[in-house]
């Protein structure tokens, strides 16, 4: 092997499979200069602008479908609509665009799909334990002598979406590295 050549990709049972290095994988991002930011900086980007851009389409869905679909449904539409824009964006922003832009959009839909699952789960779970009152109650108690307090009231009935993005957000960091990122630094260089 000659140290000084370029690496050739390592084929898999699948011809059209093939692992980069990752210096290839960072030039195949949306703009060079997202090379000198931070992956999981990038990819908390990725993941507001993806939040932002589902709860804009499920409230616009939710004003024009609300008379004829429920909310779950309305809330499964948004989100299976959501998932090649979250792609697309964790493509463009963290991972890098993929050699097979289909096989590999197809190999993230569990990961939107069990993401959808765990949400609805855990809204339901979060509900029926009273989670909104837990935090109104753990607020008034603990920081009373702050505007927080104050501020519950206004906010009630809102805590579940939020721990419900944070369950999820964190589903799809984990999922998401593991089925684009490659694994492990190390073990990738070793497979090259």
């Amino acid at each position: 092997l000659n140290p000084h050549s370029e690496a050739k990709p390592v084929q898999r049972s699948d011809p059209k499979h093939y692992i980069m290095s990752s210096k290839e994988k960072e030039s195949r991002l949306l703009h060079p200069s997202l090379n000198g930011i931070n992956k999981e900086i990038r990819f908390g980007v990725a993941g507001v602008l993806a939040t932002v851009s589902f709860i804009l389409l499920n409230s616009s869905l939710k004003e024009g479908l609300e008379d004829s679909l429920t909310h779950s449904t309305i809330y499964a539409i948004s989100y299976v609509v959501s998932m090649p824009v979250t792609f697309l964006l964790n493509s463009g922003l963290v991972f890098g665009w993929p050699q097979n832009f289909i096989s590999s959009f197809l190999s993230t839909v569990p990961i939107g799909l069990t993401g959808m699952a765990l949400g609805t789960f855990s809204t339901g779970y979060l509900e029926r334990i009273g989670f909104d009152a837990i935090v109104e109650t753990f607020v008034k108690n603990n920081l009373s002598f702050s505007n927080v307090a104050e501020e519950v009231e206004e906010i009630s009935g809102g805590y579940v979406p939020y721990a419900v993005t944070a369950i999820t957000g964190l589903w799809s960091y984990v999922l998401t590295n593991a089925v684009l990122g490659g694994g492990s630094s190390k073990k990738h260089e070793k497979e090259l």
